[in-house]
């Protein structure tokens, strides 16, 4: 195509190269000639001009045909020009003359690889030439689940090269995937939204355990996708339902009087206990109405033990999870957690939704039967010499810091802590409260053990401390016997 598109060869000097293919290369390599110079831009032929016209007319009034009138039509942000399906077209055609072997090659290419770019190509090739909105919502679905499965490749990989290209085609394929829900009436496509949410709950899944794979240096944008596709979930959920989608950015403040519709509401969908040791530890999971893992929510309840009021609180990660401590607790038979309040900046709390699958709470309330957990020795067991355990503790064995991102002026910092019991073995469900402290202020954070508890730092200090301040987890923290109580970071070089 080359040869022929810069003069060097004619036609039929390349059918008279390939005469075994010269009958289906003659009328494929007419067309591309054709299509290829409708793209010059002087002097486009009538004919052609006249042509595109219409086929945009045409397609223009096939989508408007559903829209209903709470919705004004706008323009979507993913509708290709002219121009750029004339181009599809001629990708199309030019894959057809290189073989399928090509296609089949580039499925697999990932950012930086020679065919990452005809990868493309074709995923726009697709889209230009569906012919309806159903069509549109699967091509993008899959586009995004596409920059998925190389997001996993790369960070599976070990490679940070590629991780914001992948992550940036994300974010443009669901905010495609949100413009044309927004202008197409859900009527016409019956089960295609819901599709979508599902997709987009799936993704979450794969963000979350992505992220907990991925370096420090990747992890604020494999942050900011998982934001990105809850606020898209949200949004199609409320379109879905015949709402109008949100105005609301991920991870913004709602506006001061917003209406229902522009606050997505979350909920707690399971709510278990466990008795471990002395304590007890309450596992909450958060979800938003279409099913989708809410990340940074702050969940607060409070404990009855004893006549005890005391309070807790965690936040969710990207799986939606998070653990409450009960704290030592005296000898009881019964304990009640109760959650008081769920917050977060984009979403409002819905208690009145909670619900357990597990039957052993109502999503708000839990009961646990501590006597029942840990039943009473034996009496016709002879006693024994056998000394009494003496119960476990925690503590800091080590502090890492890692290499921050970021530049002088804004930076985020990262510390791995590792958790171990007095008996050496590793602990990694405990969470680590601590401080940063740095020229100009102090930020507190908190993180899962052998995780990393991060800090932004935008006052240009270069140099910050992470003390540990607490240890909340299966056994009583005991500081005396930390390693190392703090630990220094630097900014980016």
């Amino acid at each position: 195509m080359n040869s022929i598109w810069t003069g060097e060869s004619t036609i039929e000097e390349c059918l008279r190269m390939h005469p075994e293919h010269a009958e289906q290369l003659a009328p494929m390599l007419a067309l591309a000639m054709e299509a290829h110079a409708s793209l010059a831009p002087q002097a486009p032929k009538l004919s052609y001009v006249a042509a595109t016209k219409q086929r945009i007319l045409r397609r223009l009034s096939k989508k408007s045909q559903g829209l209903t009138s709470k919705r004004a039509p706008r323009k979507p942000a993913w509708q290709l020009k002219p121009a750029q399906v004339v181009l599809s077209l001629v990708l199309v055609l030019s894959v057809l003359v290189v073989g399928a072997g090509v296609v089949r090659a580039s499925a697999a290419a990932l950012p930086g690889d020679a065919l990452y770019g005809l990868k493309l190509g074709l995923e726009r090739a697709r889209l230009a030439l569906s012919l309806n909105a159903g069509g549109d919502l699967e091509i993008l679905t899959r586009r995004a689940d596409t920059r998925l499965d190389e997001l996993q490749n790369l960070v599976g990989q070990g490679k940070d090269e590629g991780v914001e290209i992948v992550l940036d085609g994300y974010g443009g394929a669901l905010s495609d995937l949100t413009d044309l829900a927004a202008t197409t009436d859900p009527e016409t496509i019956p089960g295609s939204l819901e599709h979508v949410l599902e997709r987009l709950a799936k993704h979450q899944e794969v963000l979350a355990r992505v992220l907990e794979q991925a370096p420090p240096s990747a992890q604020p944008a494999i942050e900011h996708a998982m934001e990105r596709s809850s606020h898209s979930q949200a949004v199609i959920q409320q379109i879905r339902l015949g709402g109008s989608p949100s105005e609301l950015a991920p991870g913004q403040q709602r506006t001061p009087t917003p209406t229902p519709s522009e606050a997505p509401t979350m909920h707690v969908i399971d709510l278990d206990a466990h008795h471990t040791g002395n304590q007890v530890r309450v596992d909450v999971e958060v979800v938003l109405v279409g099913g989708g893992k809410v990340r940074g929510a702050t969940v607060t309840g409070s404990w009855s033990v004893s006549g005890s009021g005391a309070v807790s609180s965690c936040v969710t990660t990207g799986s939606g999870k998070c653990h409450l401590w009960s704290g030592d607790i005296p000898e009881a038979t019964q304990a009640t957690f109760t959650i008081t309040d769920i917050s977060h900046p984009s979403y409002d709390y819905a208690p009145e939704d909670n619900s357990d699958p597990d039957g052993d709470s109502d999503g708000t309330t839990i009961t646990i039967d501590l006597a029942g957990l840990e039943p009473p020795m034996p009496t016709d067991v002879p006693p024994t010499d056998t000394p009494i355990p003496v119960p476990h503790t925690l503590h800091v064995r080590e502090l890492i810091a890692e290499k921050s991102v970021g530049n002088a002026n804004n930076w985020n910092g990262f510390v791995q802590v590792v958790i171990r019991r007095d008996d050496g073995r590793l602990i990694t469900d405990a969470t680590v409260y601590g401080t940063f402290t740095f020229e100009g202020g102090t930020c507190s954070t908190s993180c899962q053990a052998t995780s990393y508890c991060k800090a932004t730092i935008k006052t240009g200090a270069t140099t910050a401390t992470f003390t540990v301040t607490n240890v909340v987890g299966p056994y009583s923290y005991a500081p005396s016997d930390n390693r190392e109580y703090s630990v220094e970071v630097y900014a980016p070089e």
